[in-house]
């Protein structure tokens, strides 16, 4: 594999993981009023027909590309520069991710089960208070308060199940490609079993040293029209939540995925697409926090604001757009305000990310 095709695929997942995370932002901002099954008017289309059409395609298509990514590329990295995978490396892996992803695991969710304490002692006397947060700490810790940390629940799980994976995947090969392809088709549009497919075919490509771009660069045409179009029908169903469009969306995340590969590939290839080391750091961070408070103190705002336009649409828009890029901007201050105030507590809470 040559060097500089390495190095285009370690740029790619390098720039990649800001606008995804931004991505991640825009599926927890839906706008207002929060209707999930919109019923719009495709005969004719008016100002709020499309201020639908923008959040389906924004919030609940094109944006759900991004957490399949981010397993696609924790799939292939835990895989990523090993030569024998034995018991040794694998003791290693996992160490190395003790400090990645349990301990910002373990900081985030008592951060966010401090701040429901706090709200609900508000309301609440101090012995109920305490009752409240022990009945429910199980709970907490494996459906997690600062609910984006499934993510990192899911990863942890797969990352013990890797034996398996590499097993099958070198002994098994065919099965394991029936497999996934089994479950992508009838499980695709289940997050959790979109978990195991998008890690396990980064996880396959990494253990078969096949490079990520020069693989998808094979596909690039067919996947890229095959992405189109199910994007577009995706918009048209009403994404996942509808009957014909759960039949279509495992397909778009595919070929999503591999188009964004694809499309990022080319443009840092022409230095189009340079790494803003400032926006790649503080990507963990954001996705920690941008549910929390006082984060999530601007959705009430919004939700405010948006009830005094609600007869706009142009204003609807606007505030839905704005939204969630006002939340990782405040994300971003807030973050280099404690790498430089507190820099050991925030590398622990991101997980010593560079």
């Amino acid at each position: 594999m040559p060097s500089n095709n390495i190095n285009i695929q370690f740029k790619t997942i390098k720039w990649l993981r800001f606008p995804l995370i931004v991505l991640v932002v825009y599926i927890h901002n839906y706008g207002s009023p929060y209707d999930y099954s919109p019923i719009i008017n495709w005969t004719s289309i008016s100002g709020f027909d499309l201020y639908e059409i923008i959040r389906i395609f924004i919030s609940k298509v094109i944006s759900h590309i991004a957490v399949p990514c981010f397993f696609f590329i924790s799939g292939y990295l835990f895989f990523s520069n090993i030569v024998f995978f034995n018991k040794q490396t694998y003791l290693s892996k996992l160490k190395k991710r003790i400090n990645t992803l349990f301990i910002p695991y373990l900081l985030w969710n008592i951060i966010a089960i401090f701040i429901d304490f706090c709200n609900f002692n508000g309301k609440h006397n101090l012995y109920d208070s305490i009752s409240h947060t022990f009945n429910n700490l199980w709970f907490y810790f494996t459906i997690p308060l600062d609910y984006p940390l499934w993510y990192i629940r899911n990863l942890m799980i797969l990352a013990l199940l890797t034996p398996i994976f590499y097993w099958v995947i070198n002994k098994q090969k065919n099965i394991f490609l029936f497999g996934i392809l089994i479950l992508l088709i009838f499980g695709g549009s289940k997050t959790n079993i979109n978990s195991i497919v998008f890690f396990s075919l980064g996880a396959y490509l990494s253990i078969k040293k096949m490079n990520i771009v020069d693989t998808f660069k094979k596909v690039k045409t067919p996947a890229f029209i095959i992405a189109f179009i199910t994007m577009l029908l995706c918009v048209y169903f009403n994404s996942k939540y509808t009957k014909t469009g759960k039949i279509i969306y495992p397909f778009f995340i595919l070929f999503g995925v591999i188009s964004i590969f694809n499309i990022a590939s080319i443009y840092i290839d022409n230095n189009i697409f340079k790494e803003k080391k400032l926006l790649t750091s503080s990507v963990f961070f954001i996705y920690a926090l941008h549910v929390l408070l006082p984060i999530s103190w601007i959705d009430s705002y919004f939700i405010q604001t948006a009830d005094v336009f609600k007869n706009n649409y142009l204003m609807l828009i606007i505030l839905y757009i704005i939204q969630p890029i006002i939340k990782v901007i405040l994300c971003i201050i807030i973050f280099v305000s404690m790498k430089t105030l507190f820099p050991k507590i925030t590398n622990l809470l991101t997980g010593n990310r560079k």
